[in-house]
């Protein structure tokens, strides 16, 4: 093991905690501000899942030229976050310049800020590697002293990270992000000590549950599905879940989906519906939307399968629609049939409804999408 790996353990031991290599999606701050249905941004979370660096950098790279609100400064960041993955520091920094210029109020802003220390760190370690020595543990608290040393010399000539201006906190944050090169079987124990301790920061303890996510194993499928089931903090709660559909595959989903049946919090089904929603799991969400008592619920999980850009399945909506007499789903499967331009569904319920004052607001809608079927309805209704 590598001497930076048992200083990431010294941390460990001396201050009662430990930590990840920052290669994170972070929710906390930036991703509310995407538009999940941009086809080219989508392609690019796509290619980083995928480990495709170059691709998702010259994806990401297009998608920032558009300018989008929303998408343009979260590409910036994922351009950077890919370039460093490809060794070119100095790219990274450019871009992630870029976004600080370009979009000053972003919410990317401290993610940027933590992404830069991330990278400037990076360089300062291939400038004085270290060496491939044990460490003894005798002299793990001169180590930690000469890496706080490292790290005070380092932020001078970098952006300050998003931390908690605390010190000490900060240089768990550090060790937390040099934990992720270390044997998982060995780190897995050692991040449910960080979850479990009361006096790790709330940052330290997000930085914990995404390193779990990168362990793909039942182990940390169970820590993520219990954090997520009995945090004491509603925000580690719900980062828990976000976490759970960031893993993705069959045995996430089934995880989520029992986590949203054994639920009776609103808060919680929320947030495993927008995991369905970032995950493009637009079964899941149309089942919810069948499945759920909570009207608000059953409106949510419609506008979210209208975000997740797929359009299979949308003879459910109208079924829905049809069966569902409360106002704000009929609200939420007409904006939803409207984001997916089904003129098709829409002339279906305008012939099919009885209220005349809702059959205007279909024709309304649907008087903005251009297709044959909307020309036929049309000529229908002026006979």
């Amino acid at each position: 093991m590598r001497k930076r790996l048992l200083i990431a353990f010294a941390g460990l031991m001396l201050t009662g905690t430990a930590g990840a290599q920052d290669v994170r999606f972070p929710f906390s701050e930036g991703f509310a501000a995407t538009q999940p249905g941009d086809p080219e941004y989508q392609k690019g979370l796509s290619e980083l899942d995928a480990q495709q660096w170059d691709k998702a950098v010259a994806t990401f790279s297009a998608a920032a030229m558009k300018k989008k609100p929303g998408v343009a400064d979260a590409s910036l960041y994922w351009k950077a976050y890919a370039e460093n993955k490809l060794g070119e520091a100095d790219k990274a920094l450019a871009s992630l310049a870029v976004l600080k210029q370009a979009y000053p109020s972003s919410r990317w802003i401290n993610d940027a800020k933590e992404l830069a220390l991330e990278v400037n760190l990076q360089a300062l370690r291939r400038v004085n590697p270290s060496s491939t020595d044990l460490v003894d543990l005798r002299i793990l608290d001169e180590q930690m002293k000469a890496m706080a040393s490292q790290l005070d010399r380092a932020s001078r000539t970098m952006p300050p990270a998003a931390g908690t201006g605390d010190p000490d906190q900060d240089l768990k944050l550090i060790a937390v992000n040099s934990l992720m090169q270390s044997d998982p079987a060995t780190a897995l124990p050692i991040l449910q000590k960080v979850l479990a301790n009361s006096n790790n920061s709330e940052k330290v303890k997000e930085r914990a549950l995404f390193v779990l996510t990168q362990n793909r194993s039942a182990d940390t499928r169970k820590i993520l599905l219990d954090t997520a089931h009995n945090a004491s903090n509603d925000r580690l709660q719900m980062k828990a879940i976000d976490f759970m559909g960031m893993m993705g595959g069959d045995d996430a989903q089934k995880d989520l989906a029992s986590l949203y049946t054994s639920s009776s919090d609103p808060k919680v089904k929320r947030e495993v519906l927008k995991s369905y929603m970032m995950s493009g799991l637009s079964a899941s969400l149309l089942a919810a939307a069948r499945t759920e008592k909570d009207p608000v619920l059953r409106s949510q999980a419609i506008k979210y399968w209208a975000m997740t850009g797929k359009s299979d399945n949308a003879d459910a909506l109208t079924e829905i629609y049809k069966s569902d007499s409360n106002a704000e789903v009929h609200k939420a499967v007409l904006e939803a049939l409207f984001m997916k331009q089904d003129a098709k569904a829409m002339v279906e319920l305008a012939r099919a409804e009885k209220d005349p004052a809702q059959k205007l607001e279909i024709v309304r809608k649907m008087s903005m999408i251009q297709s044959p079927e909307t020309k036929a309805y049309m000529l229908e209704v002026l006979k």
